[in-house]
């Protein structure tokens, strides 16, 4: 119509109703990218993951052509790998790796999906995805945390053998390195180490005490050898700089001197003994254990004092170690005060009084 006014286009944030809460009460948000972002930052960094996830999602969903959005990609999938839903982390990297232009992105994604594959613990999983990552040109320290997860791949996989010796190449990085402590605090590495003692207990749990005797001394060679090699280990993750595998490298070194014990006190006992000659055989047994037993109680009362030193008293394998330190005290006991009654009864037998 000639000289009408042109209408007025007013420009408004989209909106979005949502559900929320667990009584799914309706509320309307403006959906502005630069709030839900730092909305999504902010839950993150309070480790409300959850909301983390749908924000950075929402996110995703609604700003596919904001410059934040592998940014929002890759923080998705971090979200859900906090709260152990692997499966859909793994989504959100693919995504972001389908994204990525620098190698740098394209490293951090790979190395993402090795975790969630470690989250998942399929072996072939994480062996694909660190074959994946080892494409890419890597610092020495990423290569070597990438050797080390692919030990886990294989160690996940049944193949011992390889996994020990990805786990001893990742280690063997670092020798060559002029600057070794970014490789000394590094928590897969310690990792790499903590996992050899475990293929050693693994290994050396699998040898029993068996008739006949030959095949038993055979066993006691094959298990003292395990256990010295486990220990090793063990000792050599506790000194790393990494508290978590150090506890857990304790924790380990002192159930390994406790299942040397149980197993010698399993051991079979040859049929042609007597029940006296078996109490005999058993006493005799005791006495010549008991260091181990000993020893364990020790390696347990300082890993409970590493613990407390690194502000870590309430770390599972501190709690584990504090259950286990108080059932060998218990077991000790009990053996004490056998050995008073068995001596009391020895003395009341060649009381000529009596």
């Amino acid at each position: 119509m000639a000289g009408a006014c042109a209408p007025t286009v007013i420009e408004m944030e989209p909106m979005v109703f949502q559900l929320d809460g667990a009584d799914q009460t309706i509320r309307m948000n403006t959906l502005e990218p630069e709030a839900l972002f730092a909305e999504g930052r902010v839950a993150f960094r309070q480790e409300r993951y959850k909301d983390s996830a749908v924000a950075f999602e929402l996110f995703v969903k609604e700003f596919p052509a904001d410059k934040r959005y592998r940014n929002a990609l890759y923080n998705a999938g971090l979200s859900r790998e906090r709260l152990e839903q692997w499966r859909q982390a793994l989504d959100h990297y693919n995504a972001y790796l389908m994204a990525a232009s620098s190698e740098q992105e394209k490293a951090d994604g790979r190395f993402r999906r090795v975790m969630c594959y470690l989250g998942l613990e399929d072996g072939p999983g994480v062996l694909s995805a660190v074959e994946t990552l080892k494409e890419l040109k890597l610092s020495p320290l990423d290569g070597a945390e990438a050797s080390a997860l692919e030990g886990r791949g294989y160690e996940l996989s049944g193949d011992l053998a390889k996994a020990e010796r990805a786990y001893l190449r990742a280690l063997q990085v670092e020798d060559s390195q002029t600057v070794q402590g970014p490789f000394q605090r590094n928590a897969h590495l310690a990792m790499a180490q903590y996992r050899i003692g475990e293929i050693y207990r693994f290994l050396f749990d699998a040898v029993l005490f068996r008739l006949p005797v030959e095949r038993m001394k055979r066993d006691l060679h094959d298990k003292s050898t395990l256990f010295l090699k486990a220990q090793a280990a063990y000792l050599r993750a506790i000194r790393r700089d990494n508290k978590d595998w150090a506890l857990a490298a304790g924790f380990r070194t002192g159930e390994i001197y406790e299942a040397f014990y149980r197993d010698f006190m399993k051991a079979e006992v040859p049929p042609e003994l007597s029940e006296e000659e078996v109490a005999i055989y058993y006493n005799e047994l005791r006495e010549q254990v008991q260091p181990l037993l000993k020893r364990a109680i020790r390696v347990y009362e300082k890993n409970i004092k590493m613990g407390a030193r690194s502000r870590q008293s309430q770390s599972p394998w501190v709690n584990k170690t504090e259950k286990h330190l108080k059932q060998l005290r218990e077991l000790v006991r009990e053996e004490e005060e056998r050995r008073r009654r068995e001596a009391d009864q020895g003395v009341e037998e060649k009381d000529p009084s009596s």
